[in-house]
């Protein structure tokens, strides 16, 4: 455990990729610190699983790399069975790349109980967010609040796209074939500890023919070059969007290919508001910053998902198989979170609660940041 410590300035030599805190292995966390002033990232999470950042204080960052990162940085999607990460019950201020950054397909983890306020506003054209996962499916972002920030929650495709895609899919489906067959133990101990990665491994198992054909031979990196990309990895993930459209059970190993290629994260309970119209970004996709937003529940610009599009009859088609249930915009700022409110500068109320919607979770800000109660001593 990392605990109530005051962390800035830090990283003399190399700034980027350096973190205040890293948090790898099994079950350890980063717990009532205060962190700011770091060249790149807060907290940063690889090869972790059941690891957990949570009631920090982390604002004013990153000094150095603004143009590609995160506060809380997450890169397990190497490998699928690292997951059960948490983030939670962070005050996030003044971040201008993203608040919580799930990279690379960074699978099965949570986001939850967080306030996010200023953040992805710093550099114009990243399309920055409070919460970005980039990729990754079975993720749970939950019970969040983002104010003042372009987009509030944000998918993207550029590692589906990427030429090295194929580079974590081959990880996978090695890791399934070699050690998580359904009489291996390491399927029985994982599956019972998370049981919802035998959907994952399922689906790996259950691919087209021609995928672990790929796999067997040692072929599956290739198909995303520049040579190979537009008559195989394209045309497999056409056949998968077709069949998933169609919702056509007789190529369910297509669909399944679909959806490990473009996974499924849930978005559920967040509220999301702004202090004054100057924040608010442009509904109507006209600004460059915000156009072409997927539009969901008729919002556009706080969400910005990344579909599978998709050309049926001449049109395009717009797939996504993102959960995104029960999130709240709050068009009038509630004068019962806060304080003193100045541009870029907002103090909140002890206690954030809001009694209209029953089902979100207060989030005690005291409980947030250094313990002062503790004896650093």
């Amino acid at each position: 455990m990392v605990s109530n410590c005051e962390i800035y300035d830090i990283a003399f030599d190399q700034k980027s990729q350096v973190p205040a805190i890293t948090l790898s292995g099994n079950g350890n966390s980063a717990r009532n610190n205060e962190i700011y002033n770091t060249p790149h990232f807060a907290v940063k999470m690889k090869y972790a699983n059941n690891c957990i950042t949570e009631k920090n204080y982390i604002h004013d960052l990153p000094k150095y790399h603004r143009f590609d990162g995160g506060a809380v940085y997450l890169a397990t999607g190497n490998q699928f069975f690292n997951r059960g990460n948490k983030i939670a019950h962070n005050y996030f201020e003044n971040i201008s790349t993203n608040g919580a950054y799930l990279d690379n397909y960074t699978m099965g983890n949570y986001v939850y109980g967080n306030v996010f306020y200023n953040v992805g506003n710093g550099t114009k054209g990243s399309k920055n967010a409070a919460v970005y996962i980039h990729g990754g499916g079975q993720n749970v972002v939950s019970n969040n609040i983002a104010i003042n920030c372009p987009f509030a929650y944000k998918t993207g495709s550029h590692i589906i796209k990427a030429f090295n895609t194929t580079n974590y899919l081959n990880s996978w489906y090695n890791d399934a074939k070699n050690h998580f067959k359904k009489s291996d133990k390491l399927f029985t101990d994982f599956t019972h500890q998370y049981p919802e990665i035998k959907e994952v491994i399922n689906k790996l198992h259950d691919s087209p023919k021609i995928i672990l054909d790929h796999v067997s031979n040692q072929s599956l990196k290739k198909i995303s070059s520049k040579q190979n990309r537009k008559s195989q990895l394209d045309m497999y993930d056409l056949k998968g969007a077709n069949s998933f459209f169609l919702n056509d059970t007789d190529n369910l190993e297509w669909i399944n290919w679909f959806m490990i290629r473009y996974q499924s994260s849930t978005f559920k309970n967040n509220i999301y508001t702004f202090t004054s119209d100057e924040f608010l970004p442009d509904f109507h996709g006209n600004d460059k910053g915000t156009k072409g937003a997927f539009k969901l529940g008729n919002e556009s610009g706080v969400f910005l998902m990344a579909p599978y599009k998709l050309k049926v009859s001449s049109k395009i088609k717009k797939i996504s198989n993102h959960r995104v249930v029960d999130n709240h915009y709050l068009k009038d700022f509630p004068l019962n979170i806060r304080g003193i409110s100045q541009s870029y500068g907002l103090e909140l109320n002890s206690i954030l609660s809001f009694p209209d919607i029953p089902s979100f979770k207060d989030i005690n800000l005291k409980e947030i940041g250094i313990n002062k109660s503790i004896n650093k001593d």
